[in-house]
């Protein structure tokens, strides 16, 4: 089999085709809210809040939800859990990785002991595909709410996107301009909440900081401008996820990880070219 076969073949499958659909999505989702979080030092909070997802999660499950739809209903905890974190670090002066680390462990003790629960009253959980995800078995119907959702924080950024960036990278500054600072913020983890739900459904709560880290870690390692470099980490986990989806899908490698390594070769590259001198 030549090369264009390898890559072409494997989206001769529907299911490919949707998945692929599915990973741009996220890509470009993380990617526009990566480069305003990673820069400031937030970079684990989409991983904070994946797991935070599991207290949604089980707390959806004892109160009927699906298992295929509790993750979707957890996304109203997972926006209280990012609200409190920044309610914490502003009026209770934690530092931003300790009230993180507040809501983390507890909302992560909370899930497990809620979806213990649930499985002991025979309710079928698949832990595997809810810590690791299963972008393979998206639904058209899950493409469709994640298009959706992306034509809204697409809305969203594009009216207050300047404003959340000039509020968190230059507070004070902002401030004087008459830029309310904590409206910006609470809007800013709404947005990663709400994105990091999404990507939880598709990557699992333990590999979700990958798409919101690496892609946006890649491109400052070429540019450190916010335009070329929101555009060079969609651009990244784009890639990231065609090559991860074909490893898999050649060498049955869990498409998660797999993705997560193509990820991080794409770090490796974007260092060699550093090295050599593209970067601005």
């Amino acid at each position: 089999m030549d090369w264009s076969s390898m890559i072409i073949e494997p989206f001769s499958h529907p299911f490919m085709r949707d998945a692929m659909l599915m990973a741009i999505l996220i890509a470009f989702l993380c990617g526009s809210l990566g480069v305003l979080l990673v820069p400031r030092g937030l970079s684990m909070v989409g991983d904070g809040l994946a797991h935070a997802t599991l207290g949604g999660v089980g707390g959806a499950l004892i109160l009927g939800s699906t298992p295929e739809a509790s993750i979707w209903a957890a996304m109203p905890f997972a926006i209280l859990v990012a609200w409190g974190i920044s309610w914490l670090g502003r009026h209770a002066k934690l530092a931003g990785d300790a009230a993180l680390g507040v809501f983390f462990a507890v909302s992560l003790a909370a899930g497990v002991a809620a979806i213990h629960t649930a499985s002991r009253a025979g309710v079928n959980v698949d832990m595997e595909g809810l810590l690791f995800g299963n972008i393979l078995a998206v639904q058209p119907r899950d493409v469709r709410i994640v298009s959706i959702l992306a034509v809204v924080c697409i809305l969203i950024l594009l009216r207050f996107g300047p404003r959340i960036a000039y509020a968190g990278f230059y507070p004070e500054m902002a401030a004087l301009s008459g830029i309310r600072v904590e409206r910006k913020e609470y809007l800013l983890m709404t947005l990663t909440a709400v994105v990091t739900v999404t990507a939880v459904h598709a990557v699992g709560v333990l590999l979700v900081s990958a798409y919101l880290v690496i892609p946006t870690v890649t491109a400052r390692s070429v540019s450190r401008r916010l335009g070329p470099m929101t555009l060079t980490t969609i651009f990244t986990g784009a890639i990231g996820s065609a090559i991860g989806l074909i490893m898999s899908y050649h060498f049955d490698i869990p498409t998660g990880a797999a993705m997560t390594l193509a990820l991080g070769g794409c770090f490796l590259v974007a260092l060699g070219l550093r090295g050599l001198g593209f970067s601005k």
